[in-house]
């Protein structure tokens, strides 16, 4: 049976953060994925009003397409179970 998940207060001493410089399709997410057991991910390129045309999609695809597959992929790797 799966244990009840703990509710923490976001200062709880058990939550760990860490600031990822840049998310695309070359992040390197070795290091910061070792024992984690959860990842939540709320990053996405958005509100980049003065851009225009296929430039700013290929931008917006870099970050919130390859570089979320990135993600979901070395966390598979890691073995993030969530």
């Amino acid at each position: 049976a799966v244990g009840r998940a703990q509710n923490y207060d976001i200062t709880h001493p058990a939550l760990e953060y860490c600031c990822i410089p840049s998310i695309d399709s070359q992040t390197d997410w070795g290091g910061y994925l070792k024992g984690v057991e959860v990842v939540v991910h709320l990053a996405a390129r958005v509100h980049q009003m003065k851009e225009k045309g296929m430039q700013s999609l290929g931008h917006y695809q870099e970050v919130n397409v390859r570089g979320t597959r990135e993600l979901a992929r070395a966390s598979i790797q890691a073995d993030v179970k969530r």
